[in-house]
């Protein structure tokens, strides 16, 4: 009687599940980038709120603006160099870094596998006290998406005039 697998059983099992794994991969990549990018789309639309919810419980401005560096500790114009939330009582275009306009939340920079844009190319967007953005960033279009990004993974959020955003998907480009 025999009990068991021999070694070249064994290996003809392995060799198949090799090969099956060699063609699932690639088909892997794509769900697992598609989620990065809807967790990026999450994470963005989180940002925005407490963005705005800062600025109604403070009663000043609230700016979100792109990180011009790794420290965090001046505005840049590349959104996937990732974003500083500051407070900004003057609601001037700048982040003066100072004893009030310090960063409340940063968020890091991107992974080379995802992009965050904006349309216009805003690199500013600052709540007022009462939760509005101001008329120049109504409508902009922040656009998420990965790499190699095909069918409905196009991630949008747009900013309403009352400083709510909309969130919607669309075929990639």
């Amino acid at each position: 009687m025999h009990k068991g697998l021999s070694l070249i059983e064994l290996l003809v099992a392995l060799s198949i599940g090799a090969i099956i794994m060699v063609f699932a991969l690639p088909g892997f990549e794509s769900i697992i980038r598609h989620n990065q990018a809807q967790q990026l789309a999450g994470e963005w639309a989180s940002a925005l709120r407490y963005a705005r919810s800062e600025a109604i419980q403070r009663a000043h401005g609230v700016s979100i603006c792109p990180s011009a560096n790794t420290d965090y500790s001046s505005c840049g114009s590349n959104w996937s160099m990732g974003w500083i939330i500051f407070p900004n009582e003057n609601e001037d275009t700048v982040m003066n870094n100072d004893d009030t306009e310090f960063p409340l939340r940063v968020h890091r920079q991107l992974s080379n596998n995802l992009t965050l844009t904006a349309q216009p190319s805003n690199t500013l967007i600052t709540f007022s006290s009462r939760g509005f953005v101001d008329t120049a960033d109504v409508g902009t279009v922040f656009s998420i998406q990965a790499n190699g990004c095909s069918g409905p993974n196009l991630h949008r959020i747009t900013l309403l005039l009352n400083g709510d955003i909309s969130v919607s998907t669309d075929n990639c480009p």
